[in-house]
């Protein structure tokens, strides 16, 4: 019960084992392909500003094969990995303004969501001076069980994370006589 004047007093305690495995192979000089098992955790908690809050602990189980490798004595660099994860429990924060106005306040969300997806990296240092590289990453992630503030059930709808994420970049190096660059 919770009243004004009276103090308000919760109490819990979580705790957790997060095993990890991982196993590579070098497949040849210049290629290692690997394989990994997880699972992660973080604890549950309070939300002070939401009366009587509590939510439980997040975990997440997650899966990764792929292979790392450099070519040109190792100038140029590519690798990739396929991955999934579920995730029970995830605890998310969403900034909430009452109908009307008043004081925003932060609230935690649950849910539980699974992804798969696909990630690639280049990096190729051209010459001595120049260098580019990019990574790009596709996944898709969906909400197993999730039900939102006005009681939709999201079991199966995207969780808003963009399908495709890619980035590229490169840099040039000019040497100084003085020796900085």
């Amino acid at each position: 019960n919770v009243a004004e004047g009276v103090a308000c007093v919760m109490e819990d305690s979580w705790n957790n084992l997060s095993p990890r495995v991982v196993v590579d192979y070098q497949l040849t000089e210049n290629v290692m392909v690997y394989g990994s098992f997880s699972e992660g955790y973080k604890a549950g908690g309070y939300n002070s500003v939401e009366v009587g809050s509590r939510f439980e602990n997040e975990t997440v189980t997650s899966w990764e094969v792929g292979f790392k490798s450099d070519f040109l004595n190792p100038d140029l660099i590519f690798n990739m990995s396929a991955f999934s994860y579920v995730y029970e429990g995830k605890q998310s924060i969403r900034l909430v303004v009452p109908t009307g106005g008043g004081v925003p306040q932060y609230l935690v969300q649950t849910s539980d969501d699974e992804a798969i997806g696909v990630d690639m990296e280049l990096d190729w240092q051209t010459t001595d001076a120049l260098r580019l590289y990019g990574n790009a990453q596709w996944i898709d992630s969906t909400h197993k069980r999730r039900v939102d503030s006005n009681g939709t059930d999201l079991a199966g709808e995207p969780t808003g994370e963009p399908f495709w994420n890619v980035a590229f970049g490169g840099e040039y190096v000019l040497d100084f006589a003085n020796g900085s660059d």
